[in-house]
């Protein structure tokens, strides 16, 4: 489909629609202010009836979560949010609705600020917001995260949550503290009371079509034995255990009828991620029909009681498959208007007749749609109102071969005034984070904004990248510093070949694992780059390891998985040196520019701090920007729009 045959299907949903926020119809051209936005519209979900819409909405006057119903045409009422960030929202009902936060406050045990995830529930009649869960009577103090929550009530009165309760022994001893399922009443919080009472082990429940406790997940970090148990009777039977230094199995939800356990995990003939059953009678597994032999499962659609209804699908688009045959027809039906874009189902009503869709991509900057069963779809509002379809720059997918021979998938953000003539351009290599992770065809912020100031952008999906199945995620173990920064010089090296790219005029922006390679691009291959970006990067990978060890103890899964990733598990001191930048600094030619958020608990600032005053040491140009008051993601207005400020305005002085 062209992009007018697109156009006409916008304005064709939008000539139907009842409109919150509809762009004015001139645009002035985006600046930088407009990129580095957040969306002004996140997190879109729909009520049991179809008749109500709740979101994020974040714009100069602040930030609420809005109601709005769909069916009076008006905001039902707003909630000022200004002091916490929205992760998720859910209607348990028409009038109540669940708000999943995360807030920057001090906490016991910890020096600093620390992020603290919450969970509240609104009542809309009576305009009052309670928390769900807080530290005190028998929850455990210290906890950073109590928003967990496993689901509801058949009434919708009570829900279930998951957290670390017992009683407090004297000085003496340890205190009594169980992973366990607990009781909240939702008009009545303050006291929850246990409705399972778990082990030191347990990281996770599944009820039953009652709300009782039908499964538990226990994983022992000192014994890597990972087991599941079921409960029958008054009994808990365990019906499966594996001792695995990494789960192999992820537990992710229960089917309709309540006999079978979903979970996630690779599969041995396809070596792509997929989804198996497991039967709660005897633990034996089989396929949930989600296999595909060219793309990953990559999560499934679930409601607040964990029921799984289908699966979405990992790749540059996004594809489903669900378990309703007549629904999965719909659903194909409606991503066939929105072609090579990033299509989410975010919400559905509880009879599945009203969707949620969220596009993003070449055409769509970001736009909500209800498509309701028998209607026509309404247009309901767009995330970025200051920037227009015509101003999105043009999205393109390739694939190049790496010197090893790996095909390694690549997108490219074209200047739109060069899509007739790529030849000889400037350019930005962008590697993605994670590093198991991979872009998507969606507007891309960062890219978009770079491209907006003449740059093609290059976004290699080097090994080691998610998406792609298990023996090219596989690929990347131990080689960061090496093969996997190998592919991303590759695509730089195969663009200048084609003629596409100007070789002196090439800079490498990264944020997190992206960041690291940016930095390693600037240490191990110094005479390729004019200039180097870091985000929130890592420097220094033995610090990152003992910080690791640190935070979460030597003997936890995480740190068995970074070292996994970092040297296929053999973890030698002499090896991380080689591969962490700052032991290079001294190699560098490019000037660089390290950029961190203040409230970073993923990487930490002194990781940047570090590299730039070992740059420094070396006598090699770097400048140190502080984002204040933000964290690994660049969550603010503020912080994000100074982040991109520095980066553009460091780019065209070295690129232009």
């Amino acid at each position: 489909m062209d992009k007018n045959s697109t156009y006409f299907i916008r304005t064709f949903i939008i000539s139907f629609a009842v409109i919150l926020y509809l762009p004015p119809s001139v645009v002035a051209a985006p600046s930088i202010a407009d990129y580095g936005q957040l969306p002004m519209v996140q997190n879109m979900a729909i009520s049991p009836s179809g008749n109500r819409v709740a979101y994020r909405k974040v714009d100069k006057n602040g930030d609420m979560v809005v109601v709005y119903s769909l069916k009076d045409n008006k905001v039902v009422v707003g909630i000022d949010v200004s002091e916490n960030i929205p992760r998720a929202l859910y209607f348990v009902s028409e009038d109540k609705l669940i708000l999943n936060v995360t807030d920057r406050d001090r906490m016991t045990g910890y020096v600093n600020q620390t992020d603290i995830g919450a969970a509240y529930i609104y009542n809309i009649k009576k305009k009052s917001l309670k928390l769900l869960l807080a530290p005190g009577n028998i929850v455990a103090p210290g906890q950073t995260y109590l928003s967990d929550i496993i689901g509801i009530s058949s009434d919708n009165k009570k829900v279930y949550m998951a957290a670390w309760a017992g009683e407090k022994l004297s000085s003496a001893a340890k205190a009594n503290y169980k992973r366990s399922l607990l009781e909240v009443k939702m008009n009545r919080p303050r006291r929850p009371s246990y409705h399972a009472t778990g082990s030191i082990h347990t990281i996770d429940y599944f009820l039953d079509s009652d709300g009782e406790p039908l499964i538990e997940e226990r994983y022992s970090n000192d014994s890597n034995l990972h087991t599941v148990l079921v409960k029958k009777g008054k009994k808990w039977i365990e019906i499966y255990a594996e001792q695995h230094e990494i789960r192999v199995i992820i537990p992710v939800g229960v089917t309709a009828d309540f006999q079978h356990l979903v979970v996630k995990k690779y599969n041995d003939d396809t070596n792509m991620l997929d989804y198996y059953l497991m039967s709660l009678k005897d633990g034996s597994l089989s396929s949930a029909g989600y296999t595909r032999k060219d793309r990953d499962a990559e999560h499934v659609l679930t409601d607040i009681n964990r029921v799984v209804y289908g699966v979405a699908y990992a790749g540059f688009t996004r594809q489903y498959k669900l378990n309703d045959s007549a629904q999965n027809k719909r659903l194909e039906q409606i991503l066939a208007m929105f072609p090579d874009h990033t299509v989410e189902l975010q919400s559905w009503s509880k009879d599945w007749k009203d969707l949620v869709i969220y596009a993003e991509g070449p055409n769509f900057p970001g736009d909500f749609y209800v498509f309701s069963e028998g209607k026509d779809p309404r247009y309901i509002t767009t995330a970025r109102p200051t920037i227009a379809p015509e101003d999105i720059h043009p999205i393109a997918e390739l694939t190049f071969t790496a010197r090893d021979g790996l095909k390694i998938p690549t997108l490219l953000t074209i200047p739109k005034g060069k899509i007739e003539n790529i030849k000889d351009l400037p350019a930005v290599v962008l590697p993605h984070g994670g590093p198991e992770s991979y872009d998507r065809i969606k507007f891309d912020w960062l890219s978009q904004a770079i491209a907006n100031n003449g740059y093609l952008v290059i976004q290699p999906q080097f090994r080691g990248s998610a998406g792609f199945g298990w023996d090219f995620q596989q690929a990347g173990h131990g080689e960061w510093g090496r093969k996997m920064q190998d592919d991303v010089t590759d695509s730089v090296k195969f663009m200048a070949n084609k003629g596409f790219i100007n070789l002196d005029r090439v800079c490498i922006v990264g944020w997190s694992y992206g960041g690291y390679a940016a930095l390693a691009g600037g240490a191990f291959t110094p005479d390729l780059y004019s200039c180097v970006v870091s985000i929130n990067g890592v420097s220094d990978i033995n610090k990152m390891l003992s910080s690791a060890e640190y935070y979460a103890g030597s003997d936890h899964w995480v740190v068995s998985y970074w070292q996994k990733l970092l040297a296929q598990g053999n973890v030698d001191d002499k090896h991380l040196k080689a591969i962490s930048p700052i032991r290079s600094a001294d190699k560098f030619q490019a000037p660089a520019l390290l950029i961190y958020g203040e409230n970073d608990d993923i990487v930490r600032g002194y990781q940047s701090e570090n590299m730039h005053s070992k740059l420094q040491s070396h006598d090699k140009e770097s400048k140190l920007v502080e984002i204040e008051d933000d964290n690994h993601g660049l969550e603010t207005n503020t912080g994000r729009q100074k982040a991109l400020t520095e980066i553009i305005s460091f780019l065209n002085q070295h690129l232009k």
